[in-house]
């Protein structure tokens, strides 16, 4: 929710900077509601894309594993642009949340099938393995499963904090 406010996703529009925020926790009578809403503005970051990903970043921190760049932008050996959802550049992985809404946006907005998205991706997380990079692809479903997508991760090289 932090991240959707920082990217100015709000009932009203209007984008709060991270030093606007505090005023609000102020207001939050009851303690432990205060402190986790103070460690979700620690953590939240505007270029989270989703839900999906700001609760898989979320996952990441209670993990302890190393904060990952977010959005990070990369040119493949054949000169496109790729922009992983996560990436630690030192242990070259990078990370993709894969939500339904995210393929079926992008299969209307190309005006592709949902399939010819699929294997666009495919195609897409073979370059950057083909660049070295190592690619962790997780759902909302592997997201339910406490301790998954950290493991995963951790399995992949991603180091402790």
């Amino acid at each position: 929710m932090v991240d959707s406010v920082l990217r100015g996703r709000t009932a009203g529009g209007r984008r709060l900077t991270a030093p606007e925020i505090p005023h609000w926790i102020d207001l939050i009578p009851v303690r432990c509601k205060l402190e986790r809403a103070t460690l979700a503005i620690e953590l939240g970051d505007a270029r989270a894309e989703s839900r999906g990903e700001a609760t898989s970043h979320a996952q990441i921190w209670e993990a302890r594993l190393l904060m990952p760049g977010l959005q990070t932008t990369h040119s493949l050996e054949d000169g496109r642009p790729v922009r992983p959802d996560v990436e630690w550049c030192e242990a070259g992985v990078f990370g993709e949340f894969d939500g339904l809404i995210k393929n079926s946006r992008s299969a209307s907005l190309s005006r592709q099938s949902t399939h010819q998205v699929f294997v666009e991706e495919r195609r897409r997380e073979r370059a950057m393995d083909g660049a070295g990079r190592r690619v962790i692809r997780w759902t909302w479903a592997d997201v339910k499963v406490p301790g998954r997508v950290p493991g995963w991760l951790l399995a992949a090289g991603v180091p402790l904090r």
